[in-house]
């Protein structure tokens, strides 16, 4: 949890790591989620690349991370979130 929290802070020195990781396919599942807890919509474009990986696991992930950013956009426009 600690680490999340430091990556979030540290977004703009961590964004091109998470990139570079992203175009080597290193720890794919991983970096797609914290591309997600980033909340960086900039990226979301990115991300959605991968939603029909052919890895489940990869495409599992950037599913979810959409589903953050998407939760992040309703915080941020002040509508609560629906139950699911």
């Amino acid at each position: 949890m600690l680490a999340g929290m430091l990556l979030v802070k540290g977004k703009e020195q961590a964004l091109p790591l998470l990139m570079e990781a992203v175009r080597t396919r290193y720890q794919l599942p991983t970096i797609l989620t914290m591309l997600g807890d980033v909340g960086d919509a900039r990226y979301r474009h990115v991300v959605e690349e991968f939603t029909d990986d052919a890895d489940p696991r990869v495409a599992l992930a950037a599913r979810e991370a959409i589903r953050i950013f998407d939760l992040q956009l309703l915080l941020d426009s002040g509508s609560p979130p629906k139950s699911e």
